[in-house]
């Protein structure tokens, strides 16, 4: 179910110092139950699925949303040229 239309930010981490950020639109997700229960069974607490155009995405591991961070724990790539990235809470932050 698509909850919102929002420019998030998409973080990697260079250095302990230094970062690279990225902001781009995202059609914001609720995780499916079906997401839940498997992600919940490898230990991961999922939160929304972010999907944005494929080219816009470089690999980084982190979303801010809202002023929060997410570490993005899985993707996956659609035929129609778009990337979903599924987003977990920061643990040890």
């Amino acid at each position: 179910m698509l909850t919102a239309v929002e420019e998030i930010k998409l973080i990697s981490e260079l250095t302990e110092d230094a970062e690279y950020e990225a902001e781009v639109f995202a059609d914001i997700h609720d995780i499916t139950q079906r997401e839940f229960f498997e992600a919940d069974e490898a230990g991961i607490r999922p939160e929304f699925k972010a999907v944005i155009w494929f080219d816009e995405y470089d690999g980084e591991t982190i979303i801010e949303r809202g002023g929060e961070r997410y570490d993005i724990y899985r993707t996956y790539e659609r035929s129609d040229g778009k990337i979903e990235l599924y987003a977990q809470s920061r643990v040890g932050v």
